[in-house]
């Protein structure tokens, strides 16, 4: 009985450190695993996401990339008092949303959808990207999550801007806290091309010439298709559906979509889906795509504009620059 209590003491001290490095893990890792801290990083939203659906199973649901991730879900709450979670991230190909929204429709019941769309997530040739099951993996087996190395590197980070900003609250010092990227942020604003400085983001010309060569051949019927199987399935389900297309810098329109003949294609792809869905549509080559103060680059807008786009989006205020079109009323101004 002795030798037995001593290899118990023993076990549980040599597990002690292992529970307590694993409870500092789950308390600093930027993913909110367990969805009960709400201090995951804009960045890592494909798993953060959908941790937040499993555990709390919201009902709207916003799909998109960084287009749709830049706005912030709290400012929508503020606006309408409905609860959305973001399921878009920075960097999602419309492929990952589409993949994402059928999974979300099996673990959830859900009511409303916004997809986030722009000539850019809508180009086929991103297809080609295949993060789902990664991400999917991680949000789903925490063994797999917690065995990443890279997310123990990411906890570090985390714990150091925790420790960063306790040094500011005690000192006043500003200069202690740490600030983590989030274009979706209602404190910070990213500033204009204009006032940057050596930024690639500056030089709206360079820009265009990334996205230029990003979209090289264009098409987007397959997108379409894929897309109609989603009206198709939200029109059986009773699911509400809506569309946004945002626009871009004229730096894009004239350096990319013009020269390219992508203009073609967006023609396409709006007649397509506001013959079958709610479309807010303000991607035009217009007064909005010329003004430079409204863009922080070529394809994002900054802080004030954003909560501009939330307020037309989820409360409907009125806007010269947003087409609001439903398929009856969309067929209606084409006869």
């Amino acid at each position: 009985m002795a030798k037995t209590k001593k290899r118990i003491r023993m076990a549980l001290a040599l597990l002690l450190p292992v529970v307590l490095l694993l409870g500092w893990f789950v308390l600093f890792e930027p993913y909110d695993w367990f969805a009960v801290k709400g201090d995951s990083w804009y960045m890592n939203n494909a798993i953060a996401s959908k941790r937040e659906l499993l555990m709390k199973h919201p009902s709207n649901l916003v799909f998109g990339d960084s287009h749709a991730a830049n706005l912030n879900m709290d400012y929508v709450k503020e606006l309408t008092g409905e609860s959305w979670t973001m399921m878009g991230y920075g960097g999602a190909t419309l492929l990952e949303n589409i993949q994402d929204f059928w999974w979300a429709v099996e673990h959830t019941k859900v009511e409303k959808v916004v997809f986030g769309l722009s000539f850019y997530s809508l180009n086929d040739n991103h297809r080609q990207v295949h993060r789902h099951d990664i991400a999917l993996s991680n949000a789903t087996n925490f063994w797999t999550f917690v065995s990443n190395f890279v997310h123990w590197d990411e906890a570090m980070t985390q714990f150091r801007g925790k420790i960063g900003d306790l040094l500011a609250d005690w000192t006043g010092n500003e200069s202690y806290r740490v600030y983590f990227d989030d274009p979706s942020s209602l404190e910070r604003d990213l500033v204009p091309p204009a006032e940057m400085e050596g930024e690639y983001r500056k030089d709206l010309l360079e820009y265009a010439r990334i996205i230029a060569s990003e979209c090289q051949p264009y098409s987007c019927a397959d997108y379409c298709y894929m897309l109609g199987e989603v009206i198709q399935y939200c029109e059986e389900q009773g699911i509400e559906l809506t569309f946004i297309f945002f626009n871009s810098n004229r730096a894009i329109w004239e350096q990319v979509i013009f020269p390219l003949g992508i203009d073609a294609q967006i023609a396409f792809y709006k007649d397509y889906l506001k013959s079958r869905a709610v479309v807010y549509d303000m991607e035009f080559y217009n007064e909005y795509a010329q003004n430079d103060d409204y863009f922080y680059d070529g394809l994002h807008v900054v802080l004030e504009e954003k909560k501009h786009l939330m307020r037309i989006f989820f409360m409907g205020e009125e806007s010269p620059d947003v087409w609001r079109t439903t398929p009856e009323t969309y067929e209606s101004s084409m006869r």
